[in-house]
């Protein structure tokens, strides 16, 4: 039902457009009610918020650059639901292949859980942080992962982000830098742990698929 009212009935899509990612009304739910396209964030997004008022039992899933979301019900046997595609399902094997789920990411359920609404409030934060860190704030975009970590410490990007921000500061303030630099080490050092996946190697296997 859902699939039907939002894609068919309502006409929300996907937009595959180059520079979709780099639009600001996709990161917020007035962006995708008015254009009525999105992103894998976005559709997502909107997906939990009529979800949520439902009483759907839907949640948010993360794999390396992308979120799809998942009906939890032992009734249902094909839960994930894939945004982007009309709502298609797509098996977990499939998001381990398309979007190179590290073994140790599966392991430290760093990818593929369904997160708590709470969970998904920390990519909220992230969303504004990079608002924020593109406006040259960076002390609030630090504070925002930092709490996005805090919400979802078992989330590897949540760390990756975190040491791309200090590395950045470290590059232009250069009586904190290594500090600074530290901070970001030890950030990286925790993704790694995690099983973190960087979008290269997303790009990369996808690329391999399309070619298979």
């Amino acid at each position: 039902m859902l699939n039907t009212v939002i894609h068919q009935m309502e006409g929300f899509h996907y937009d595959r457009s180059p520079f979709a990612r780099s639009r600001q009304d996709y990161r917020f739910l007035n962006g995708i009610l008015d254009t009525r396209q999105g992103t894998c964030y976005a559709i997502p997004l909107l997906y939990i918020a009529v979800a949520q008022r439902l009483g759907y039992p839907l949640y948010p899933v993360l794999a390396p650059d992308h979120i799809f979301v998942r009906y939890v019900d032992p009734a249902f046997t094909e839960q994930n639901v894939e945004t982007t595609s009309g709502g298609k399902y797509f098996p977990d094997q499939y998001y381990i292949e398309a979007f190179a789920v590290s073994k140790k990411g599966m392991k430290s359920g760093s990818y593929l859980r369904a997160l708590t609404y709470r969970q998904f409030l920390g990519q909220m934060l992230v969303v504004s942080a990079v608002t924020h860190g593109r406006n040259g704030e960076s002390l609030k975009a630090i504070a925002y992962l930092e709490k996005a970590a805090q919400l979802d410490p078992q989330f590897a990007d949540n760390y990756d982000n975190l040491r791309i921000v200090y590395t950045a500061m470290s590059e232009v303030n250069p009586h904190l830098a290594v500090a600074y630099r530290e901070k970001a080490e030890a950030y990286a050092r925790k993704a790694r742990a995690l099983g973190f996946v960087d979008s290269d190697h997303v790009k990369r296997a996808q690329e391999i698929r399309g070619k298979s």
